[in-house]
């Protein structure tokens, strides 16, 4: 039998704590960081292709280079994760070109990875040669692309320079070395060509450098009573930064010489406090402004020097993390720290001044980590849940959201029903069963079970399971009467599977056990106990012969007849396990991250 490839067709989320994380390459295409992978997307083909982040212990900034060829990607100091050397995913015939080898970073060490975003192979493995830098809080190219710079966080706190494709480091300078300032944005003169101006800024400090000859040089420190989050460059020595409380100030050649006075729509000037400026992007004649309420404002320069405010943008309650304007500058991308992404007409045509409601770019993420995921096996839904207290059902066949619901508790567990039409919510208090309207889901039934963190409907529909403690209940669909209680675990129950006839339930405990009930006697029909085992999925094949259980030893146990006939070693601990229609293939994860991905087989 021929294995056939697994690729990934589509993800769902945005990884919000990576600094730039949402830049342009043309007008149609944007690229954002999810998870251990970049995504760009084509807005007007509504596709994704993908490029595998695999080294390094997680993305913390992105950077693009003006001609949006060239991708530059830091990491984490950490070991090198499984994955390909190239950046491809295989069998996704997404990306063309041969395989690229490359260097592993070293994993003591923060690095950047330089990709070829028309190839997706990854050229370049650029290093700081020291251990002391273990992240990089911000990336950025020079005017002519030719060098790399990335500012290291505490307690390194050092700006790096590299000509990239040399793989050479050509110059450090320590930006601060003030125990109590703390560093929140590192900008490049764009506007100046001839040579590399850094700005620097922070809390209560505001540094400029220029490198020549191999060196930093630094041109100008001013320190300020302000917490300076952000920062860009209005000319070669005029610097624009967005303050914690507010304020946008200029400074020249080290001094502030103004402020950019602005007034928000709605606002009551008695009591109102004006919110932090998180991100400012400068255009020739005008600039883009986000703050933490997630309000975008467009000010233009007028004849006599002096920014007024044009347009203003609204989004929803979430700071704005990072801007990127279009290279046609007629629209704009924001990514929100709640992650979220947004488009910004910023040619829209209106009275002056005016207020603009947005859109969201693609379609709205969970923010933060994904508890729960179904899906339901007669239509291209899944059901998901998380700690953003949503509830969500996905069209993975359409790549759309369908239905988002929020409530006021976090669901603790979603499980969806075969049809589609029902879905099962565990919070701390009880667990509700709802309909799955066109635009809402709606509960229609309840019932107290604390804590549900477990629940699975079964293959036909006709029952459903849900974890109280240490048991199990199995519920009748149709009449919502008990159908059994089922009781051994002696710590809580961790995962459920129905088996294909739905005769039999498997779970796995936290206190080592694994269980395969016959719901016809409610009897255990096998048991394996493991010491210093945590069995965390366990599934049967089709024929009911064969079942296979994973957990944190990182061993795939095979059971026939109630014992171990065969194991299969891997890596590390599995966390997830789905067999095959057919009983042939068996799909094992590990580890979780928030953005979901959606993978096909062919």
């Amino acid at each position: 039998m021929a294995i056939p490839s697994v690729f990934q067709s589509h993800v769902f989320g945005l990884s919000a704590e990576v600094r730039d994380n949402v830049h342009f390459l043309d007008e149609q295409t944007i690229i954002y960081p999810a998870g251990t992978q970049l995504v760009i997307f084509n807005s007007e083909q509504k596709t994704q292709r993908f490029l595998n982040v695999s080294d390094g212990d997680g993305i913390t900034a992105l950077a693009v280079n003006a001609a949006g060829t060239m991708a530059a990607v830091a990491v984490k100091a950490g070991s090198h994760l499984p994955g390909t050397s190239d950046g491809l995913r295989r069998g996704s015939h997404l990306w063309s070109g041969s395989v690229v080898p490359s260097s592993t970073p070293p994993a003591g060490e923060a690095s950047l990875l330089l990709y070829d975003l028309q190839t997706g192979r990854k050229k370049k493995t650029l290093t700081p040669g020291s251990s002391d830098a273990k992240e990089f809080f911000s990336v950025s190219f020079s005017p002519d692309a030719k060098y790399v710079l990335a500012q290291s966080a505490g307690p390194d706190w050092t700006l790096y320079i590299w000509d990239w494709d040399k793989s050479k480091l050509r110059g450090t300078a320590k930006t601060t070395n003030i125990g109590n300032v703390e560093l929140n944005d590192m900008t490049v003169n764009l506007l100046e060509a001839s040579s590399i101006h850094v700005c620097i800024s922070g809390n209560t400090l505001l540094r400029t450098y220029r490198h020549t000859e191999g060196n930093w040089k630094l041109l100008h420190q001013l320190k300020s009573d302000k917490n300076l989050l952000c920062n860009t460059f209005l000319s070669e020595t005029t610097i624009l930064c967005g303050t914690e409380d507010g304020k946008l100030l200029i400074f020249d050649s080290g001094e502030q010489v103004g402020e950019i006075q602005y007034a928000l729509i709605n606002t009551d000037d008695d009591i109102f406090i004006q919110p932090a400026i998180t991100s400012i992007k400068s255009m020739p004649t005008s600039l883009l402004v986000g703050n933490s309420t997630g309000t975008c404002m467009l000010f233009e320069k007028s004849e006599d020097g002096s920014w007024k405010k044009t347009k203003e943008f609204s989004t929803e309650e979430a700071a704005v993390g990072s801007i990127s304007v279009s290279p046609a500058e007629e629209s704009a991308v924001i990514s929100l720290m709640n992650s979220q992404l947004y488009h910004l007409p910023l040619d829209a045509e209106g009275p002056r001044n005016a207020k603009i409601q947005c859109n969201p770019m693609i379609q709205p993420f969970h923010n933060g980590a994904i508890s729960g995921m179904d899906v339901a096996s007669r239509k291209p839904l899944l059901a998901t849940c998380g700690v953003d207290k949503s509830v969500r059902v996905w069209n993975f066949s359409e790549n759309t959201c369908e239905v988002r619901k929020v409530f006021e508790e976090e669901p603790l567990s979603v499980a969806v029903h075969p049809t589609g039409l029902y879905i099962l919510v565990g919070f701390s208090e009880s667990i509700k069963l709802m309909n799955v309207l066109v635009d809402d889901v709606r509960p229609f039934w309840e019932v107290s079970v604390r804590g549900c963190r477990e629940c699975r409907f079964s293959n036909g529909g006709q029952y459903f399971a849900v974890v109280h403690g240490l048991t199990i209940i199995v519920y009748h669909m149709w009449t919502l009467q008990v159908a059994c209680h089922l009781k051994a675990h002696k710590a809580k129950v961790r995962s459920l599977n129905w088996s294909a006839d739905d005769s039999h339930l498997l779970s796995c405990g936290m206190d080592g056990a694994m269980y395969d009930w016959d719901l016809r006697s409610t009897k255990r029909e096998t048991e394996i106990l493991a010491t210093g085992v945590l069995f965390t999925q366990a599934v049967h094949t089709s024929d009911m012969k064969l079942i296979y259980v994973v957990g944190s030893d990182g061993v795939m146990k095979e059971i026939s007849d109630g014992h171990v006939t065969r194991e299969v070693h891997t890596k590390g601990p599995l966390t997830h396990l789905v067999m095959s229609r057919n009983g042939r293939m068996c799909f094992a994860g590990k580890g979780v991250w928030s953005p979901m991905l959606i993978a096909g087989a062919h």
